[in-house]
């Protein structure tokens, strides 16, 4: 079995990254700070734990997961820093750094400014083609609305102060579900998360202006695209 290390798996969750820090009228969630552990199921297995402040100006995303298709094993564990359009990723087994602007942030910035008014989490949802069902779910003991991007073939579950339970992808066929398990409203996670932390400093000159919208590594449906390409692995 080959092992094809990446340094993330992309899903709309990453794309509802607050695009503008320094902008007091993006405001995702009505919760201050908090944090949520979710389960990774369908092609992958494993956590992400993601902590936030500021309303969701300043996030962090700390994933530790396996995927497995066509008999390949793609292994993750990472952090992604989101502050404003900058996504930062920290691969934790190479200890490398990589930067990337969100491709949203011209798009929400320009539905602020069309709007004069502040974003919120279900402003976004919108401008992506995102529209409610009328249907509920029920996760890690909260209520939540349920939405359909049909563009992305997502559907996310999102509770009445702006928390993201649920959201399920089809890549081919293929389901990437992230459910939350635990909610902590009020705790932002350890301060040490929101930091790079380790020796290897991002390079400002590298950051790209278009790149996926986790910063490093191929997005989850280029890897399904490229596995669906790649030849069998011969022998036992």
């Amino acid at each position: 079995m080959r092992t094809l290390p990446i340094a993330g798996i992309a899903v709309v969750l990453c794309l509802a990254a607050a695009p503008a820090a320094a902008d007091p009228r993006v405001q995702l969630t009505t919760v201050e700070k908090g944090t949520v552990i979710h389960k990774l199921s369908g092609v992958q297995e494993g956590t992400v734990t993601e902590h936030w402040k500021d309303f969701g100006r300043a996030r962090v995303e700390i994933t530790d997961a396996h995927v497995k298709m066509l008999g390949v094993a793609v292994d993750t564990h990472q952090k992604s820093i989101i502050e404003g359009d900058l996504i930062t990723t920290v691969d934790l087994d190479r200890n490398t750094v990589t930067q990337s602007r969100n491709p949203l942030y011209q798009a929400v910035v320009g539905h602020m400014d069309a709007k004069d008014a502040a974003a919120s989490g279900t402003d976004l949802y919108r401008s992506m083609g995102g529209r409610e069902t009328g249907e509920t779910g029920t996760y890690a003991g909260e209520t939540c609305r349920v939405w359909t991007i049909e563009e992305a073939g997502t559907r996310i579950c999102v509770t009445d102060d702006g928390i993201v339970l649920m959201s399920q992808t089809d890549l081919g066929g293929k389901q990437v579900i992230r459910t939350a398990v635990e909610v902590h409203r009020g705790d932002p996670g350890p301060p040490d998360a929101y930091e790079v932390g380790i020796a290897a400093k991002p390079d400002p000159g590298q950051v790209g202006a278009g790149a996926p919208a986790l910063g490093a590594g191929p997005s989850m449906e280029k890897l399904w695209k490229d596995l669906k390409a790649t030849p069998p692995p011969s022998g036992p």
